[in-house]
């Protein structure tokens, strides 16, 4: 019995660290930067994309169609594990376009 609650307790844990982990994840909207002043959390409320390839919330980062260019001397740098999806028209309801 004792080492039932030990197994039991341990998937426990690790099913509660698995949540936690999955529930930081975000999907994160841009479109270019002369129309993008939001959180990111939708196409209404979009954030710059120098702005969602360096915040490590954005798990996902989806690109608006648009012109996207680098401060002169700079580069966009993407990071590993980064899900980077472009082309979208950027208005609510086009997730699958």
């Amino acid at each position: 019995m004792f080492r039932i609650g030990k197994f039991l307790r341990a998937t426990v844990t690790l099913a509660l660290l698995l949540a936690s982990l999955s529930a930081t994840a975000a999907r994160c909207y841009v479109k270019p930067d002369n129309v993008a002043t939001g959180d990111g959390s939708s196409w209404s409320l979009p954030m710059p994309l120098v702005n969602a390839l360096a915040n490590t919330n954005c798990n996902e980062v989806w690109v608006a169609q648009g012109i996207y260019q680098a401060e002169p001397g700079t580069s966009f740098f993407i990071r590993s594990g980064l899900k980077l999806y472009g082309g979208f028209l950027g208005v609510a309801g086009t997730e699958g376009d």
